[in-house]
C-alpha cells in the first residue's frame, strides 16, 4: 500500500523551513530520504558562513557586477571576463553559440494571468550547478515579465516538475502534480525517450523510490533565493529534463507533448500587504493628523483621509483585476 507523508526539511545555510508531500513507492523510502536531507542540512550547517563573510561576498559581487557593467559600457563588443554565473551567461551568449544538435533546452512552462500559459525554451548547457541554473532561470522569468513585473501584484508562486501538451501557438496546457500523478508520475518523460529526446537521470533510467523526483518547494525556495544552494550541488540541474532534440514544436494539425517546468503564479502578498499598510493606511493617518493639525478641523481632515484611503484601495483592487 502506498503511503502518502509529509516531511519537514529545515534549510539550516538559510533558514528557511520548507516541507512538501511524497508518495512512497518502496517501503523505507521516505526515511531515507529524510535522513539524506538531514545529511545535506548538516553538511550546509558546517559550511555556513558569518555575517562578516556574506557582507564581504555580497559586497565583493556589488563591486565585480560595476566593474562588469562599466566594461560593458565602454567596450560594448568585448565583455568582461569577470567570474561567477554573469560570465558564464555571457559566455553561452557570445562565444558558446552551441551546434542546435547539442543543445541542451529547459522547456518551462510560465504563466500569463489566469487563463494563458506560454511555454519557453531556455538553452542551459552552460550551467552546471543549482545556484547557476535558478539564477538563470530567475533573470528570464523577469525580463519576460518587465516591463508588467513592475505593475502587478503577482509572482512565481511555484516551480514545479511537469508535463504538457504545446500547440503550435506555443499555448501550454499543463498536466499539474497534483491533478494527473497519482499510482504513477508522469511529470518525467518515459524512459524509452530519454537519450534521442531528453537527458535526466537518475529518474527515470533508475526507478525512483518515491515521487515527485524533485518537490516543488525545494525549486520554488532555489528559485527565490539560488544562493542558499550550494556552490558544487548540481542534483536539481541533473534530474530536471532537459530536450536534446532541438526546440519543442507542433504542427499545424496535431499537438506535442513536452516535459519541463511549470512557473505558476500566485499572489506577491508581501507587496499587497505592504501597499495597504504603508501607502494606504499610514500616508492616509499621517495625511489626516497634518491637516488637523494646520486646519484646527479633525472632522474634515480625516474626511478628506477617508477618501484617499477608499481611492486607493479602489485602484489596489483595479491592478489586482488587471493582473488576472
Amino acid at each position: 500500500m502506498h503511503t502518502c507523508i509529509m516531511i519537514l526539511n529545515t534549510q539550516q545555510s538559510c533558514g528557511t523551513p520548507m516541507f512538501d508531500d511524497f508518495r512512497e513507492l518502496v517501503p523505507g523510502s521516505v526515511e531515507q530520504l529524510a535522513a539524506k536531507f538531514e545529511q545535506e542540512n548538516s553538511l550546509d550547517q558546517q559550511s555556513s558562513r558569518t555575517v562578516k563573510q556574506l557582507w564581504a561576498t555580497t559586497m565583493r559581487l556589488f563591486k565585480a557586477s560595476i566593474v562588469r557593467l562599466v566594461s560593458r559600457r565602454l567596450h560594448p563588443t568585448n565583455p568582461s571576463d569577470g567570474d561567477g554565473i554573469t560570465s558564464l551567461q555571457v559566455t553561452g551568449e557570445t562565444q558558446g553559440i552551441a551546434p542546435e544538435g547539442d543543445a541542451h533546452h529547459l522547456l518551462p512552462c510560465i504563466d500569463k494571468g489566469s487563463f494563458e500559459t506560454t511555454l519557453h525554451h531556455c538553452r542551459v548547457e552552460y550551467y552546471t550547478t543549482d545556484r547557476e541554473l535558478f539564477s538563470f532561470l530567475r533573470r528570464e522569468y523577469y525580463d519576460y515579465r518587465k516591463p508588467k513585473t513592475w505593475f502587478t501584484l503577482r509572482s512565481v508562486g511555484l516551480i514545479s516538475l511537469s508535463g504538457f501538451t504545446v500547440d503550435l501557438s506555443t499555448f501550454a496546457e499543463v498536466h499539474k502534480h497534483s491533478l494527473v500523478c497519482n499510482a504513477e508520475c508522469v511529470c518525467l518523460p518515459p524512459e524509452e525517450r530519454v537519450g534521442s529526446e531528453y537527458v535526466c537521470s537518475p529518474a527515470p533510467g533508475t526507478q525512483p523510490t518515491s515521487f515527485p523526483a524533485i518537490s516543488a518547494r525545494r525549486m520554488t525556495h532555489y528559485f527565490r533565493s539560488p544562493t542558499c544552494a550550494e556552490k558544487s550541488q548540481s542534483s536539481i540541474y541533473q534530474q530536471l529534463p532537459k530536450r536534446v532534440a532541438g526546440e519543442l514544436k507542433a504542427s499545424r494539425e496535431n499537438d506535442v507533448v513536452g516535459w519541463g517546468v511549470h512557473c505558476e503564479e500566485g499572489w506577491h502578498w508581501r507587496t499587497i500587504y505592504l501597499i495597504i499598510a504603508i501607502f494606504l493606511f499610514c500616508f492616509s493617518l499621517l495625511f489626516g493628523i497634518i491637516w488637523a493639525t494646520t486646519k484646527s478641523d479633525i472632522q474634515g481632515g480625516f474626511a478628506v483621509s477617508s477618501f484617499w484611503l477608499t481611492t486607493g484601495s479602489v485602484l489596489l483592487g483595479y491592478v489586482a483585476v488587471k493582473s488576472q
